[in-house]
């Protein structure tokens, strides 16, 4: 477990950052401080364990019972277990009866310049020997600057490797800011971000030290307070702030802390956070155990750490200047009358992101938040939110995100929800109002259900063209015709890289063909239409593996496979299949089981030029067709006592050309 104990931590948040690492969970709420503890003990009871506190303070709010109640639920661990204690000051490390001090040193002179020149050059390939001496000349006197501290090297390098002009290495060397070691560095680096860029990072000190930041979550608040600025109206300002971003991770002012759950989370190192807090002054400010009365009356984004009835009655409601209002998992839960009042008192609001309890129904003044952007409300999951007709007026709405698995509603009285013009994000199970395809800048929309009812056909797929990620299409029982299911166009999604058809009633269906299809997969679900006959693929180049089939298939046509291997696919389940057709196939064998197929009849095999062999096929086959593949394949098949002409000899009719 490695565990980063900031300055004014909170004992709760800390165990259970320990639990979810010791558990392997994700995600865990649980509010009661002593039932947490008895939970991580549970997790650590007979195990072993190496546990790092990172960066431990004394002082500041940090006691010795602070530091007790972490440590206690680890007494129930095996002998043997391990504690690494990281701290800035030594009087920290005795509080926690701390035996072995290690004082680090600075890096080897030698090894701090390697370290710097590798930034400096990463990625640049510099044929001509001089320039290269050249450059390591200057880097020398650059890193002799830097007092050795690889944060400083990180971020003056990745300046120096972004503007490799030889000049600007030269006024680099000759800056008077650089000789203040790691504070100067920092400065210097942060004063060669462009404008906008700066603005992005300062933004950060909002959040809590070593924060777990998302990269998709922090462009898309950038890009609702408005900082991200095109250079001219062709490029996507998502685009432009995803390279906001490598720029700051290519200078080090942001860094990638974990990779978790498949999903990458990134920190900002304390110094840096402490210099985008003296640069931002009170425009930004964390609120964070008994600091409720502390944020400035003048402060824009607001980051509420931990959340208590004084600080919503006495101080929220008096931030007039307030932009930003965001709540961690750990704060406590607004009730519905409480964020209705801050939603009628604070109007300059551009990014709201709080949690609700016994949600039901977002208030109606809601509406009343003209210039919002970004709106993100959670609570328990599996829910039913109904949006008051007043939802219709955010205009300028581009993200809206509620708990997992829930429902949106629109109320009677709401049926303009297509005004939202300006959304891209909108994540919930289901959706429950008209004509979602006039939200043509829509990105993403896990769900939608088609309907009989108008505002919902497939059409409203139609010019959605900007969807991406996943898509899961329902009720296609609703879908009359081939025509109509053109109209959703999804050959022009071509950001979609998970896409499930859901027919829950077309049992009926007997044949189904699909081709030229941009899928990963075929929809998983297809062992459930009980009455498919005959099913082709053709020219569907991502797929490269078969799910289960229905039971009563009997013809299987594939075209254009571009998986080589077969052995993987279970064919034997396909106990009426009768006719197996394969063309232009990259596969270098026949399935393995194919012999299980007992009453298959006939098996074509047409321009597979990898086949060089046969498997053992079943004693049902009656005609084989072998064309246009490998010569000396086909050639062995008709060569009496080989292995290959052994396999088919059964096989009263034959094609081999």
């Amino acid at each position: 477990m490695w565990i980063h104990v900031s300055q004014n931590f909170s004992v709760h948040t800390v165990l259970t950052e320990m639990l979810e690492q010791a558990s392997d969970k994700e995600k865990v709420e649980i509010s009661n401080l002593d039932k947490l503890q008895r939970k991580l003990e549970d997790e650590l009871r007979g195990k072993r364990f190496f546990l790092v506190l990172d960066d431990v303070w004394q002082g500041g709010g940090t006691s010795r019972q602070q530091m007790n109640n972490l440590l206690c639920p680890m007494r129930a661990a095996m002998q043997g277990s391990k504690i690494l204690v990281t701290t800035r000051n030594e009087h920290a490390a005795r509080a926690l009866s701390a035996q072995n001090l290690v004082a680090i040193s600075d890096l080897d002179e030698k090894l701090f310049l390697s370290m710097f020149m590798h930034y400096a050059l990463d990625g640049v390939e510099i044929t001509d020997q001089a320039l290269l001496r050249k450059y390591w000349l200057i880097g020398g006197k650059i890193a002799g600057k830097l007092g050795r501290s690889p944060l400083a090297a990180s971020t003056v390098a990745g300046q120096l490797n972004i503007r490799l002009e030889i000049d600007f290495w030269i006024s680099t060397m000759k800056s008077d800011l650089l000789n203040n070691e790691t504070v100067g560095a920092l400065w210097w680096s942060y004063r060669q971000l462009q404008e906008p860029i700066k603005q992005c990072f300062t933004y950060c000190s909002m959040f809590p030290r070593r924060y777990a930041l998302q990269r998709d979550e922090l462009v898309h608040l950038w890009v609702a307070e408005g900082f991200v600025k095109p250079a001219n109206g062709v490029e996507d300002v998502e685009d432009v702030g995803n390279g906001y971003f490598r720029v700051l991770l290519s200078t080090s002012f942001i860094q990638l802390k974990v990779q978790s759950s498949g999903k990458d989370y990134f920190t900002i190192h304390d110094l840096l956070h402490d210099l985008a807090g003296r640069i931002t002054g009170s425009d930004c400010f964390t609120v964070e155990k008994d600091m409720a009365d502390q944020s400035p009356r003048g402060v824009r984004h607001l980051f509420i750490d931990a959340y208590y009835d004084r600080v919503f009655t006495e101080h929220i409601l008096t931030l007039g200047n307030l932009r930003t209002l965001m709540m961690s998992s750990s704060a406590r839960k607004m009730t519905i009358e409480e964020f209705e009042r801050v939603l009628k008192s604070l109007k300059k609001l551009r990014v709201v992101h709080v949690r609700l309890e016994c949600m039901k129904m977002i208030p109606a003044s809601i509406g009343q938040l003209k210039h919002i952007r970004y709106l993100g409300v959670f609570g328990s999951p599996f829910i039913n939110i109904t949006l008051p007709p007043t939802f219709s007026m955010l205009y300028h709405l581009q993200k809206f995100s509620v708990p997992f698995g829930t429902s949106l509603n629109c109320s009677s009285g709401n049926k303009e929800m297509a005004n939202l013009v300006n959304l891209r994000y909108m994540s919930c199970y289901s959706l429950n109002f008209p004509n979602i395809g006039r939200l043509t800048w829509l990105r993403s929309m896990n769900f939608f259900t088609v309907r009989k009812i108008r505002g919902y056909e497939i059409e409203q797929l139609k010019h959605l063209d900007n969807l991406r990620d996943n898509l899961r299409i329902q009720g296609l029982q609703n879908v009359n015709s081939k025509e109509e299911a053109g109209q959703a166009k999804l050959a022009n999604k071509v950001y979609i890289t998970d896409l499930v058809l859901d027919w829950e009633d077309l049992v009926c269906l007997s044949k189904l063909e699909m081709s030229h299809c941009s899928w990963k997969s075929l929809p998983e679900n297809m062992e459930g239409l009980i009455f498919l006959e005959e099913l082709v693929i053709s020219d569907c180049k991502n797929i490269f593996s078969l799910p289960s089939l229905p039971l009563s298939l009997k013809r299987l046509r594939l075209e254009d496979w571009n998986g080589s291997d077969a052995s993987s696919w279970n064919c034997e389940p396909l106990v009426n299949l009768r006719c197996l057709e394969i063309l232009r196939c990259k596969w270098n064998c026949l399935p393995e089981n194919i012999h299980c197929l007992t009453l298959l009849e006939e098996l074509s095999i047409k321009q597979c030029k990898n086949i060089l062999q046969l498997r053992r096929l079943p004693r049902s086959l009656k005609k084989l067709s072998i064309t246009f593949c490998d010569h000396t394949f086909m050639q062995s098949c008709c060569t009496v006592g080989h292995p290959n002409w052994q396999v088919i000899e059964h096989v009263l009719e034959k094609f081999i050309n």
